[in-house]
């Protein structure tokens, strides 16, 4: 009786009402994941700076922490608010290359967008099987048109994007800059398996493209963490 009432919730909920939730729940799991990565940062020894230079960093980022991750909120809700009003016929070039739109080009930029690529080609490979199914997954949520890999709100390049413009407002040289794109890649994209994971889980449960199976296993070359779906996923999915 029990697993009859919790095989059909998703029958009284809408796509867009999913949709809506999971905007919700990956800027909350987001927002933790920043938190952690600022407050961790002091621990990170990853970073080509000087001890003077690594210490004034982690102490701007720990006293801008609450701009920085409300800037990330603001530039996530936008991904996801393009993401459904996208009709599948934008000019603009989304691919893996593309940074002129947040503001990179030129040589001056030069230093900073091999750095972003360098992240973006490797993780984007590392997680571009769970990148696809949120993909779809998310397109059934709104019935919209085919969107492109760059896209999905979630994907590898687009946080990489956000957080740009999360720590863009602090006005750091190129160096801290790039100091800090490689925190983000250690600390925060490495971990994105498990927020992958329970945003899968959420929209399967919910009937979205509910034919592809669930990604079970550790992406290669991600962290190995716990992968427990966070109880704010199990609640949502209990509510009646």
């Amino acid at each position: 009786m029990t697993n009859k009432k919790r095989s059909q919730p998703s029958k009284t909920i809408s796509g867009h009402d999913v949709f809506a939730e999971v905007i919700l729940l990956s800027k909350k799991q987001i927002t933790e994941m920043l938190v952690r990565m600022i407050d961790t940062a002091s621990d990170y020894h990853n970073w080509k700076l000087s001890d003077e230079d690594g210490k004034r960093t982690v102490k701007l980022l720990k006293h801008k922490q609450r701009i920085i991750c409300s800037s990330f909120a603001f530039q996530l809700n936008r991904n996801f608010t393009d993401f459904k009003s996208a009709d599948g016929s934008s000019s603009i070039v989304q691919g893996l290359h593309d940074w002129h739109r947040i503001g990179l080009s030129g040589k001056k930029d030069a230093t900073e967008i091999e750095e972003l690529e360098r992240i973006t080609n490797h993780y984007s490979d590392v997680f571009k099987g769970l990148d696809r199914t949120l993909l779809k997954r998310l397109q059934a949520c709104i019935k919209g048109p085919r969107p492109s890999i760059y896209e999905n709100p979630l994907q590898v390049k687009r946080l990489c994007e956000s957080f740009y413009h999360a720590i863009d407002g602090l006005k750091l040289e190129t160096n801290l800059k790039i100091a800090l794109y490689q925190l983000f890649a250690d600390r925060f994209i490495e971990s994105l398996s498990p927020l992958y994971k329970s945003i899968d889980l959420f929209l399967f449960e919910h009937g979205m493209m509910p034919k592809i199976p669930l990604h079970i296993g550790q992406p290669v070359g991600a962290a190995r963490l716990d992968c427990q779906i966070p109880n704010l996923v199990f609640a949502s999915l209990q509510r009646p």
